[in-house]
């Protein structure tokens, strides 16, 4: 936090002003403005009081913020489990290193699947491929259950920290 000068008002009031706004123009609350001096002048002057953090005041962290960051993380463990699924999906058949009567009970299973028993390993990769499936599809669900809980923590949730008030002064009409 950068340190603040009392800057005296001829109404009394003494107003807190950073060195980095030396040059500027402050207005007191009387409504006079004051010029803010050069930082060897600012120096001179008296340090502001530091405010203190009240105990029930909320820190950096909001709720809302935190749900979208404990929810972008979820969605990023699955497109992360995602990714891993798909690079060690089962391989399909190399057909190339098949013999021949290989080929010919590969070409029978696929021409009529019903009159077909296929092996035990042809069953194994059959199954493999299933659960495959299931654990992608879970997977992306869970990648999509994620984004909507970004979505909807973002747009629903309302933040819980306390607005910063800015006082617009309002000044007379000209010419009234």
């Amino acid at each position: 936090m950068a340190t603040k000068y009392l800057l005296q008002c001829e109404c009394g009031k003494e107003i807190p002003v950073e060195a980095a706004r030396s040059g500027e123009t402050v207005l007191c609350q009387c409504g006079k403005g004051i010029e803010i001096p050069p930082l060897r002048v600012l120096k001179t002057l008296e340090v502001a009081p530091q405010r203190q953090r009240r105990s029930d005041e909320p820190t950096g962290w909001s709720r809302r913020g935190a749900r979208i960051l404990l929810c972008s993380l979820f969605t990023i463990a699955m497109i992360v489990l995602t990714a891993y699924l798909y690079q060690t999906r089962p391989r399909p058949t190399n057909i190339d290193g098949l013999s021949p009567s290989g080929s010919w009970r590969l070409w029978m299973y696929y021409r009529n699947r019903v009159s077909y028993q296929p092996s035990k390993v042809e069953n194994e990769r059959v199954a493999r491929v299933k659960a495959y499936r299931q654990r992608i599809l879970i997977s992306s669900s869970l990648v999509g259950v994620g984004i909507l809980g970004i979505l909807l923590s973002a747009i629903l949730t309302r933040d819980d920290r306390p607005k910063k008030v800015r006082r617009i002064r309002r000044t007379a009409p000209p010419g009234g």
